[in-house]
This record gives structure tokens, sequence and C-alpha cells, in this order.
């Protein structure tokens, strides 16, 4: 889901919220809190997957390092 789109969703729920009853209201409440609570899971997602990656890339690099300087017998 784009940025924009997500922000599309935020503002369709605010705009529920105005004039509306207690129930839309508690209703539109969990909706975003839901909504909220995904976005937040595909962050953690994303960031540990980047984080993965980068540690992958070390590990590689190091033992590449490591072999380059290993003595030749």
């Amino acid at each position: 889901m784009s940025f924009h789109s997500m922000l599309s969703v935020i503002q369709a729920t605010l705009k529920k919220m105005d004039g509306h009853d207690s129930e839309d209201t508690k209703q539109s409440t969990a909706d975003m809190t839901a909504f909220v609570q995904n976005l937040l899971q595909q962050m953690q997602s994303r960031f540990q997957t980047m984080s993965d990656s980068i540690i992958t890339k070390n590990i590689l690099f190091l033992s590449f390092i490591y072999l380059m300087f290993l003595p030749l017998e």
C-alpha cells in the first residue's frame, strides 16, 4: 500500500468520525486502530528485512576480507 493510499484511508476514517454517534465513532476508532497496527507490522517487517540484508552483506564482506588476508601455505 502506497503512502498516498494510506493517507486517503486515514482521511476517510477521520471524516466518518465527524458528526456521527458514539457507536459509529467506536467502529471508526477500531478500524483506525486495526489499520495503524497493520501498518506498523508492515514497517517492522520491512525494517527487519533490511536489517537482515545488511547483516548478511557485512558477514559476506568480512569473510571475503578474512580470506584475502589468510596466509597461503
